[in-house]
Parts: structure tokens; C-alpha cells; sequence
């Protein structure tokens, strides 16, 4: 039980780590506001600890951390409130959002095999 918890509580600090330098890059999508990527930010911190926590309680009460670890699974199975929208909600990119990344056109390739 401790060494389930233990990875992925380390696996949930980087996955904390890569989204805190997205968000405060400025590599995230337009369409999340800064409120928005912090309150992910929030949610997301809330596995490492809780992970770390029941890795410790994994080893002087097994039955107890493996409740905790289901817990977690159904916490991050719903989305919450982060992205203020409801499952059923369609989300599409604000108007002034536009791909101005366009993928680079590849060249006609000959055939350059001997006949």
C-alpha cells in the first residue's frame, strides 16, 4: 500500500509541476481563463497530498488508506466545478479564438523506387 501511494503521489506532483508551468507560460488553450487554470491548479493538489498521506497510513492501517485511495478515484472521476461547465455542455472556442498554426504542406514525393 505504501508504495502504490508513493508513486502516485510523486506521478501527481509532476502532474502539478507541468501544469503550473503551462498555466504560468501561458501555454494553455484561450478558451481557460486564469481563474480557471488555477482552480484546476487547486484541484489537481489535492491528489499528491492526499495520495502521500494514505501511502504513510498504508502502513499502519492498510484497509484504511485503500478507502482513501478509492476516494480519490471517484474524486478525480468527475470534473467538478473548474471549468464551470456541465457534462452535457458543448464547449466551443470563443469567436476571436483561430488557428493561426497552420500545418506545413508536404512536398509531392516521387516514387523513388527502381522499376
Amino acid at each position: 500500500m505504501f508504495f502504490y501511494g508513493l508513486s502516485f503521489a510523486l506521478s501527481g506532483v509532476a502532474v502539478v509541476g507541468t501544469w503550473s508551468c503551462a498555466r504560468r507560460r501561458g501555454n494553455l488553450k484561450p478558451s481557460i481563463s486564469d481563474a480557471q487554470a488555477r482552480a484546476i491548479e487547486h484541484r489537481y493538489l489535492v491528489g499528491p497530498s492526499l495520495y502521500a498521506v494514505s501511502a504513510i497510513i498504508g502502513l499502519i492501517a492498510p484497509i484504511v488508506a485503500l478507502v482513501l485511495y478509492a476516494f480519490l478515484v471517484v474524486f478525480f472521476w468527475y470534473p467538478g466545478r473548474a471549468l464551470g461547465s456541465s457534462p452535457d455542455q458543448d464547449r466551443e472556442p470563443p469567436a476571436s479564438y483561430e488557428k493561426d498554426q497552420t500545418t506545413p504542406e508536404t512536398p509531392d514525393r516521387k516514387d523513388d523506387t527502381p522499376a
